[in-house]
C-alpha cells in the first residue's frame, strides 16, 4: 500500500471512528493515458458503490481494491469529493458521494 493511502486511511478512520458507515458511490472516469495523452476508447465513467466512515476511507477501499495509487484527493464535506487515482499507465477522475 502506497504511504499516502495509508496515511489518508488512517487519519480518516481517527476522525471518524465513533461514526455509523454510509454508502458512498464512487465514480471513474479515464481521463488520459501515459503513453497516448489521450482518453481511453471507453472512456464511460464506471461506478461502484462502498460502505465507509469518510469519503476518504471510501477512497482509500476503491484504490485497494483496484491496485490504485490516489494522486490527490480533495474532500468536501457533505458535498461531492474529487479525486485523481492512477493505475497502470492511465490517470483517472473519481467522484465520490453519498447515496
Amino acid at each position: 500500500m502506497h504511504l499516502a493511502q495509508s496515511l489518508l486511511f488512517r487519519k480518516c478512520s481517527q476522525i471518524h471512528s465513533k461514526g455509523s458507515p454510509l454508502q458512498y458511490t464512487i465514480e471513474s472516469r479515464p481521463l488520459t493515458s501515459e503513453y497516448s495523452h489521450q482518453p481511453s476508447v471507453d472512456s464511460e465513467p464506471s461506478s461502484t458503490t462502498v460502505e465507509a466512515r469518510t469519503a476518504g476511507e471510501a477512497l482509500s477501499h476503491f484504490a485497494r481494491t483496484n491496485a490504485s495509487e490516489i494522486v490527490s484527493f480533495h474532500p468536501m464535506e457533505g458535498r461531492e469529493s474529487i479525486a485523481t487515482v492512477k493505475k497502470n499507465d492511465s490517470v483517472f477522475l473519481v467522484r465520490v458521494y453519498t447515496n
